[in-house]
């Protein structure tokens, strides 16, 4: 008898338990199938339109979706590669407590990738016992993210909501901190980049981001200058290809999104990893933190005002990383020398003694065939690595959008000028023209190639455009969809051109005309390359 009374007791606690769970948790009603034509109306009749939506969240196998009140729409990521099927899907709507849902269109008459290729928007109905209301839904291709945030997003950072969906690798909502971020990006276009800082605890925290691996912050790339979307991703991919993961400043990983701010839609974004200057350099050698530093090249207009060097006013560097707090420039300053001096013996000694030369010939070669025309007085890195008594200079690039011809013209056949590597070349110091023939052969035994580059591009012209994204991006921001073609043209181009000059190089003796030239230096001022 007592142990009947205590199953029963048991029993009644279980009931209480379950009961404060329910009552303390969001209702999730399920989204119906589509209803017949009569049934909408017999809704419609019996009920009245309400003037603020019924449903603000939906989830898709519990992964939050991105929602543009401005369109009232949400969107859904599906992935690619569907063909005509639909993948299971089991959409909730979080908070919408004593309200039904139903699609009033029938999307299953679709192919799931013609639906989301020509971003097909679904109308589905809300209602309650009182109030009715319509809201839409399009199907997406690309991992969707969102942005939330209570302040307006400045260059400070601001406390946020960051939430991302996937198709196959679930999503993340978390807390953060955003801000604007780049330099031409804040002030030359209405289209923003962003950063995001997980923050938990303490200041930051690391999250695991779809597709992405363990981040401390992630950066959103507009591409506004870039209107194939594709000049930095391929210049990332290709970077890849060359350089090994566990080298110093090694590529960055990237990933297509539409990300959405503060419920606007806000475009197709580049999803990158930032750079960690200290991880970088901290791969080098366990003393690099205490000795190495690092520099960006940026135009004097942009540069910020304690960064520029006195008594150099046509070239700026901005400081990112630097051990040495009473004179952080220190370490760039026998590289101003070697870079300014007129003396050839004098330029010859100090580039044997401060120049990698290998990889200063691998920054050449990418520079030339990439066609990175703002990434020597600008958008450069300068590696001030101190390495058995000396300050040893390579270089890196960063922020390739300006690449691969964009608004080239005819400039596909100029030479682009890298002062330095340049006066390695005209001297041939160390056999440079050599190594720089060399470099080139191993970069394209290791993708380097036209062929390589077609099939990227391919690639990336069919997902940005067959997930519906492409079309979504030009209708927000006025641009042409995603189109590689000239992306193509110029590199096929190009890479010829570079193999007929390097040619000429390894047949000249003494000084190549064409870099012998007057003007020489000036980043605007290109020579021509030898077309015969």
């Amino acid at each position: 008898m007592k142990r009947l009374k205590l199953l029963a007791m048991m029993a009644a606690l279980i009931l209480v338990i379950a009961g404060v769970i329910f009552c303390a948790s969001p209702y999730a009603p399920v989204v119906g199938g589509p209803v017949e034509i009569e049934t909408l109306w017999e809704i419609e009749d019996t009920r009245e339109e309400s003037e603020t939506p019924l449903v603000t969240a939906l989830e898709n196998n519990g992964v939050p979706l991105a929602y543009d009140q401005y369109e009232n729409t949400f969107y859904c990521t599906l992935g690619l590669e569907n063909g005509e099927t639909w993948p299971e899907m089991h959409l909730t709507a979080p908070g919408a407590k004593g309200v039904s849902i139903c699609y009033s269109d029938d999307f299953s008459y679709d192919w799931c990738s013609d639906a989301i290729a020509e971003g097909y928007a679904y109308e589905l109905m809300a209602y309650n016992d009182t109030h009715y209301s319509y809201f839409y839904i399009v199907f997406t291709g690309l991992p969707v993210v969102s942005i939330h945030t209570q302040a307006d997003i400045t260059i400070e950072e601001a406390p946020a909501r960051f939430a991302i969906g996937t198709a196959d690798e679930g999503g993340l909502s978390c807390e953060s901190l955003v801000r604007l971020r780049g330099d031409g990006s804040l002030y030359g276009t209405e289209k923003m980049s962003y950063r995001i800082s997980f923050s938990g605890s303490r200041r930051t925290a690391m999250r695991e981001v779809p597709g992405m691996g363990v981040l401390e912050t992630v950066n959103f790339v507009s591409m506004a200058f870039d209107d194939t979307m594709m000049h930095d991703k391929l210049s990332w991919d290709l970077i890849g290809m060359m350089v090994d993961e566990d080298e110093p400043f090694s590529a960055r990983k990237t990933q297509y999104v539409e990300l959405f701010v503060n419920d606007e839609y806000a475009g197709v974004y580049l999803m990158m990893e930032p750079m960690n200057y200290e991880t970088e350099i901290g791969k080098a050698s366990a003393g690099a933190l205490l000795t190495d530093s690092l520099y960006r090249t940026t135009v004097v207009d942009k540069v910020r005002s304690n960064a520029v060097i006195p008594g150099h006013k046509t070239w700026g560097y901005e400081l990112f990383y630097s051990p040495e707090a009473e004179d952080p420039f220190g370490s760039l300053r026998t590289y101003i020398t070697m870079r300014d001096t007129e003396d050839d013996e004098e330029f010859r000694r100090l580039a044997l003694e401060h120049l990698d030369i290998k990889s200063t010939m691998g920054y050449c070669a990418f520079l030339q065939n990439a066609g990175l025309v703002d990434n020597v007085q600008n958008n450069m890195f300068i590696w001030a690595h101190r390495t058995n008594g000396k300050t040893v200079y390579r270089f890196m690039p960063w922020d390739m959008d300006r690449a691969w011809g964009m608004n080239a013209g005819g400039a596909y056949q100029h030479w682009s000028v890298f002062p330095v590597a340049d006066r390695l070349l005209n001297l041939d110091i160390a056999d440079a023209r050599q190594v720089l023939r060399d470099v080139w052969e191993e970069m394209k035994a290791r993708g380097f190639t036209y062929d390589t580059i077609e099939a990227l591009v391919l690639g990336y012209e069919h997902e940005l455009n067959a997930s519906g994204a492409a079309l979504r991006n030009a209708y927000r921001w006025g641009v042409s969809t995603a189109d590689g073609s000239e992306l193509l043209e110029f590199s096929s181009a190009r890479m010829a051109l570079f193999e007929q000059t390097l040619d000429m190089m390894l047949n000249t003796q003494g000084p190549v005309p064409f870099l012998s030239e007057e003007p020489y230096g000036d980043w605007q001022i290109y020579v021509e390359m030898p077309t015969q």
